[in-house]
């Protein structure tokens, strides 16, 4: 027998041997389990789905002048008179493809048909250890707030605010809402 074919003898079922004891890159990894940030994103979106919420309270972290379109300058930390009408009486549902389905009921925000579809979802960021819901403001915009918490019937979330006329004139705004 030739030295070359002994040596291939030899080295192709080492080789064998090695590979099939090594662990295998292209085998499916268990997934990790989910982290606590992750559980309660999680839970928020089977709390949401299929549900409607109306605002029901509306308040700052301190005095701020919410309406800087007139010329008053009013500092308040109960914003709930800036709830406006038309938000009590729409229904709006969280549907499983990320849709919310908008009917807004008798009271009517002019700028949009009486029903119509808008995106929503939730995100979170690790660094901050914050569930955020991609939701919507007073006129239908969407908007990132930051789950406080919920529970069986309620819901508070959080946004921050910056004074249009001075940068440093900062707050947080704070919204309940009702689950119907």
């Amino acid at each position: 027998m030739k030295p070359k074919s002994i040596l291939a003898l030899v080295i192709v079922p080492i080789t064998l041997l090695v590979g099939s004891c090594s662990k295998n890159s292209d085998s499916p990894t268990q997934p990790s389990p989910p982290s606590p940030l992750e559980k309660r994103a999680d839970s928020l979106n089977n709390y949401v789905l299929e549900r409607h919420f109306i605002p029901v309270d509306f308040y700052s972290s301190q005095p701020i002048d919410y309406n800087q379109d007139d010329i008053a300058i009013d500092l308040n930390t109960d914003l709930k008179p800036f709830i406006l009408p038309y938000l009590a009486d729409d229904t709006i549902i969280f549907i499983d493809n990320g849709t919310l389905n908008i009917d807004q009921g008798s009271i009517l925000y002019s700028v949009f048909p009486k029903q119509f579809t808008m995106p929503w979802k939730i995100e979170t960021s690790k660094a901050k250890n914050e569930v955020y819901l991609l939701y919507l403001n007073y006129t239908y915009e969407s908007r990132r707030y930051i789950l406080d918490y919920y529970n069986d019937s309620e819901m508070l979330a959080h946004v921050p605010w910056v004074s249009k006329i001075n940068s440093i004139d900062t707050a947080t705004l704070y919204t309940l809402f009702k689950k119907k």
